[in-house]
C-alpha cells in the first residue's frame, strides 16, 4: 500500500506541531479521557488522539490499544490530515483501495472501520486526529459524527492547554515581565494566583472567558471565579494541592464549574501547576470551557432515551395493530364465504344481509387504518404558532362535534388566549368533547370545559356527567385500540385517546382521568405548554 501523500504545507505543519511540545511524551491522562469518551459515545472498542510527525503517528491519548505509536506510512490518520475541513470515514477498510493491503488491516490487528476528525490548530494546520476504530465494518450516524467532531475540538483545546502549560513552565526561568508577556499572548485562559488565592495575573483570554475588563480581577481572590456553593471548601482544596503540588488536572473524576461576572456558571477543565518567580511560589491554572462537550454528551443521552421510547412505542403499536386488524379481516373472510353459500342456495335476502355486514366490517377496517395514520402523524405534526383564543376555539370545536339535541357544551369562566399551534389543540379538545357525548349513557347530558394558565402552562379540564370510568381503566384507555364498550355497540377505532395523549405529550404536557364510579361524571385533565413568543 503506498503511503499517504504529504500535505502541501508539510514543513509549516511540522513546525506548528513541534511548537506544542507534545511529542516528547506518550499518552497523558487528559487525552486518554477524551479518547475514552469518544469510544463510549460511538460504541467503538478503540479510540485514539494521534499526532502525525515526520515518520510516525504518536498516540497522545488512547483506549483499547496497547502500543504508543505506529509508522506514518501505515497510518490512516496520515490520510485524514490531508483534508482539515472534514472527517475521514472508512466503513470497511478491506473494500477501500487505499487501505485493503495495509498491515493494520491484513495483520493481527484486523482493523476494519475507521473514523478520524483532524485536530486543526488556529492557524489551520492538521496536527493529528481524534479517531475511533472498530474491527468489523460499520458506520456512524451524522449526529454521532457531529459529536466526534466536537470532541476533536476539545482535544485541540487540550493541546492548546498543554502547549500553554509547557510554554509557561519553560518561560518560568525568564524575568517576571517576560513571563507576563507570554501568558498574555496565550490563546487559552490562564490565571496565576498566590498561595492565599490572590490573583496576580489574568490573561486576556481569561478576562474574556469570565466577562471582566482588563485588569479588573487583579488583586481579588480567586474565589470570585468559584460558584458560591463551592467556595466554602475551596481554600482547603487549594491548601491540599500546595502540600502535594504537581502538574495535573484539577478535580479528577468531578465536574468542575466556574462563575462568570454575570453570575452564570459554566463547565470547565482546569490544569494546575506551580511556579516560582523570584522567591514567591505561585499557582498557575489553565482553564478550558467544556460546555459544548457537556451539551454533546447530554444530546447523545437524550437521543438514546428517545430511541428507546420510540422502540417501545413501535413494538406496542405493531402488536395492537396486528391484533385489531385481524379481527375485521377474519369477519370479512367468513362473510364472503357465507355470501357465496347464499348465492349457491338462491337465498337473496340472506346474501343481502351478509353483504351489509361485510360492508360494515370493511368500513370499520378503513376507520382503523385512518386512525392508525392519524396516530402516526400525531407525534410529528408541525403547524404555525399563533395567539389562540381558546374561547373562540371552543366554538369551533362545538361546531365540529355538532352535539345531538339534549346535549350541551359549555365553558366555565373565561378561557385564556395562549400562544401555541391551533390545530393540535383543537384536535385534542374535539376528541375529548366528542368522546364525552359519544360514550354518554343517556339521551341528554352536559360537557363543561375550563382552563387556567400560569408560568407558560395551561391546564384544561373537560368534564361530563356520563357514567364514569372505573379506576382500573384510567391508564388503559390511552393505549391504542382500547375501548370500554364493544365496537358493535359504539362505532369507534379505539385510537382517539391514544392520539390525544400523543398530541399532549408532543407539546410538553400530560393527561390523566378523574372519575370514581358509581358517582357519575368523568373529567379529563391535561396540561399544554405554550410556545415561546
Amino acid at each position: 500500500m503506498p503511503p499517504a501523500p504529504l500535505p502541501p504545507n508539510e514543513e509549516a505543519r511540522l513546525s506548528a506541531l513541534r511548537s506544542y511540545h507534545a511529542l516528547e511524551t506518550a499518552s497523558e491522562e487528559a487525552f486518554d479521557n477524551i479518547a475514552a469518551l469518544a469510544a463510549k459515545l460511538t460504541g467503538c472498542p478503540t479510540a485514539l488522539v494521534t499526532l502525525v510527525d515526520e515518520h510516525r503517528q504518536l498516540f497522545k491519548g488512547r483506549v483499547g490499544l496497547g502500543v504508543s505509536e505506529t509508522p506514518r506510512d501505515r497510518a490512516f490518520c496520515a490520510h485524514a490530515i490531508l483534508e482539515p475541513d472534514r472527517p475521514l470515514v472508512v466503513a470497511d477498510a478491506t473494500r477501500d483501495d487505499r487501505f485493503k493491503d495495509n498491515a493494520l488491516v491484513t495483520g493481527d490487528l484486523g482493523l476494519r472501520f475507521y473514523a478520524g476528525v483532524p485536530l486543526v490548530n488556529p492557524d489551520g494546520h492538521s496536527l493529528g486526529t481524534l479517531c475511533v476504530i472498530d474491527y468489523r465494518p460499520r458506520a456512524l450516524d451524522p449526529g454521532t459524527l457531529d459529536i466526534l467532531t466536537s470532541l476533536a475540538k476539545t482535544a485541540m483545546s487540550a493541546l492548546e492547554l498543554h502547549k500553554a502549560t509547557v510554554t509557561i513552565q519553560r518561560a518560568a526561568k525568564d524575568t517576571a515581565e517576560r513571563f507576563a508577556q507570554v501568558i498574555a499572548a496565550l490563546p487559552v485562559a490562564v490565571i496565576i494566583c498566590t498561595e492565599d488565592g490572590t490573583l496576580r495575573l489574568v490573561n486576556g483570554a481569561a478576562e474574556r472567558l469570565f466577562g471582566y475588563g482588563p485588569g479588573a480581577l487583579l488583586g481579588r481572590t480567586v474565589d470570585v471565579l468559584v460558584p458560591e456553593g463551592s467556595r466554602s471548601g475551596h481554600a482547603a482544596l487549594r491548601a491540599g494541592f500546595l502540600r502535594q503540588a504537581s502538574t495535573r488536572a484539577m478535580g479528577a473524576g468531578r465536574e468542575l464549574y466556574c462563575l462568570r461576572r454575570d453570575g452564570s456558571a459554566f463547565a470547565v477543565e482546569i490544569g494546575l501547576t506551580t511556579t516560582t518567580i523570584g522567591d514567591e511560589r505561585l499557582v498557575l491554572a489553565g482553564i478550558a470551557d467544556v460546555t459544548a462537550r457537556h451539551e454533546a454528551e447530554q444530546a447523545k443521552e437524550l437521543h438514546r432515551q428517545e430511541l428507546e421510547r420510540s422502540n417501545r412505542e413501535l413494538e406496542s403499536f405493531a402488536y395492537a395493530a396486528s391484533h385489531d386488524l385481524k379481527a375485521p379481516l377474519r369477519a370479512i373472510t367468513n362473510l364472503a364465504d357465507w355470501i357465496a353459500e347464499d348465492m349457491t342456495n338462491g337465498s337473496a335476502s340472506d346474501a343481502a344481509e351478509n353483504l351489509a355486514l361485510l360492508q360494515g366490517r370493511a368500513s370499520r377496517m378503513a376507520m382503523l387504518l385512518d386512525g392508525m395514520l392519524d396516530y402516526a402523524k400525531a407525534g410529528h405534526a408541525v403547524s404555525t404558532v399563533e395567539d389562540v383564543d381558546t374561547m373562540e376555539l371552543m366554538r369551533a370545536v362545538e361546531a365540529m362535534v355538532a352535539p345531538a339535541p339534549g346535549f350541551v357544551i359549555a365553558c366555565e369562566g373565561a378561557l385564556p388566549v395562549i400562544r401555541t399551534s391551533r390545530t393540535p389543540l383543537q384536535v385534542v379538545l374535539t376528541n375529548l368533547v366528542g368522546n364525552a357525548i359519544k360514550h354518554h349513557d343517556r339521551s341528554e347530558g352536559r360537557v363543561v370545559v375550563s382552563a387556567v394558565s400560569g408560568a407558560g402552562v395551561t391546564t384544561f379540564r373537560v368534564a361530563d356527567d356520563g357514567p364514569g370510568i372505573p379506576a382500573g381503566f384510567h391508564e388503559r384507555i390511552f393505549a391504542i385500540f382500547q375501548t370500554l364498550a364493544s365496537r358493535d355497540d359504539v362505532e369507534s377505532s379505539g385510537i382517539g385517546l391514544a392520539i390525544v395523549k400523543r398530541r399532549v405529550t408532543a407539546f410538553g404536557g400530560r393527561i390523566w382521568v378523574e372519575s370514581a364510579p358509581p358517582a357519575r361524571g368523568t373529567t379529563f385533565v391535561f396540561t399544554w405548554k405554550e410556545s415561546a413568543p
